[in-house]
C-alpha cells in the first residue's frame, strides 16, 4: 500500500465568505475579564456555499507543499504495518473577531469539512503560530462541520473544550438521523459552569500556551456512579475541580492530592487496573478518597 502523504496547504487571503459560520444564535457574555461569544446551532440541513464548491473544484491547481507523515502519527495507528493511502487537504484563516476558520477536504473519501473555533488566541495572527497550536487554547467553542462529496451536511457538532453541547448527524440524503443535546441531559449550561467558576475564584487563563501544542485546560461533563459532574482539569496550575450538575456545589483541589476527603476521577478500566475487584466502598475507605468511577 502507498505510503500516506498529508498535503497541507495555508495562505493569508480569506477563502470564503462568513455564511458557513452563521448559528441559530450568537451572544457574547463577559467572564474572568473575557469577552466570550457564546454559539448555538439548530437541527436543519445545509450544504456547502458555491464557494467552498469551487474550491473543491480548484483543489488540484493550488501549489501546495508535501511532507511525509511523522513518525509518531505513523505509531499512533493501531496497526503500525498498513497505512492508508489519504490525500488531507487543509488551510486555515483567522478574521476580525479573532474566529480562526479550519478547512479540510479528504481527497480518498471526497468529503468537506469546516471548523470554527470562536474568541482565538490573537497571537494566531501568526500563521506558523496557527498551524502548530490551533488546538492548544484553553476552553474554546468549536462549530465544526462535515459534508458528503455531494455537498450535503453530514455532521454538525458545537463543543467547548471536551463537552460535546449539541451533535446532529445526517443521510446522504440530508435527512437528520441522530441527534444528542446536552440541554436534555444536563441541568447546568457551559454558561452555568463558567458563572460558578468565576463566583468561586477559579482562575482560567484563556491563552495559548507557546511552549506546548497541547491545551493546558481541559472541561469534562462525566455520567458517573454519584451523578453527573462538571470535571475541570488545568495542568499549568495544577488544579482541578467537580461541579454537580444536579446542585451546582463545586469542589477544588490539588490534583493528585493525597489529602482525606480528596477526590479521583476515573475510567471503569483505569480503577479495576488500581482496585481489582474490590468494590468502591472498601476503595474509598481504604484511601480516604472519593471515587468518582465514570459509567461504561
Amino acid at each position: 500500500m502507498k505510503n500516506t502523504l498529508i498535503i497541507l496547504f495555508t495562505f493569508n487571503c480569506v477563502l470564503f465568505s462568513c455564511q458557513h459560520t452563521k448559528t441559530s444564535k450568537l451572544k457574547k457574555m463577559k467572564f474572568f475579564d473575557k469577552e466570550l461569544t457564546i454559539p448555538d446551532i439548530n437541527k436543519n440541513s445545509e450544504k456547502l456555499s458555491s464557494g467552498e464548491l469551487k474550491t473543491i473544484e480548484n483543489k488540484n491547481k493550488i501549489e501546495v507543499e508535501r511532507t511525509k507523515i511523522k513518525r509518531k502519527e505513523i505509531q499512533s495507528l493501531q496497526n503500525h504495518d498498513v497505512l492508508p493511502d489519504t490525500v488531507y487537504i487543509k488551510s486555515t484563516a483567522l478574521n476580525a473577531d479573532n474566529n480562526v476558520t479550519e478547512y479540510f477536504f479528504n481527497n480518498q473519501t471526497k468529503d468537506f469539512g469546516i471548523n470554527t473555533y470562536f474568541d482565538s488566541d490573537p497571537l494566531l495572527q501568526d500563521q506558523a503560530l496557527r498551524d502548530s497550536y490551533i488546538n492548544a487554547q484553553p476552553m474554546k467553542f468549536l462549530l465544526s462541520k462535515t459534508y458528503y462529496s455531494n455537498g450535503n451536511l453530514k455532521t454538525k457538532r458545537l463543543t467547548f473544550s471536551s463537552v460535546i453541547i449539541k451533535n446532529y448527524e445526517y443521510d446522504e440524503k440530508g435527512l437528520l438521523i441522530k441527534e444528542d443535546d446536552l440541554a436534555k441531559s444536563s441541568k447546568l449550561s457551559v454558561s452555568d459552569i463558567l458563572k460558578i467558576l468565576e463566583k468561586n475564584g477559579i482562575e482560567i487563563n484563556f491563552k495559548i500556551n507557546r511552549l506546548s501544542a497541547s491545551a493546558n485546560t481541559y472541561l469534562y461533563c462525566i455520567n458517573t456512579d454519584k451523578g453527573k459532574i462538571w470535571y475541570l482539569q488545568q495542568y499549568e496550575n495544577n488544579q482541578e475541580s467537580i461541579i454537580f450538575d444536579e446542585t451546582g456545589k463545586i469542589i477544588n483541589q490539588v490534583r493528585y492530592s493525597k489529602d482525606p476527603g480528596s477526590f479521583v476521577v476515573l475510567s471503569v478500566p483505569a480503577y479495576r487496573n488500581i482496585y481489582k475487584d474490590k468494590s468502591i466502598e472498601e476503595a474509598e475507605k481504604e484511601t480516604g478518597l472519593r471515587i468518582f468511577l465514570m459509567k461504561e
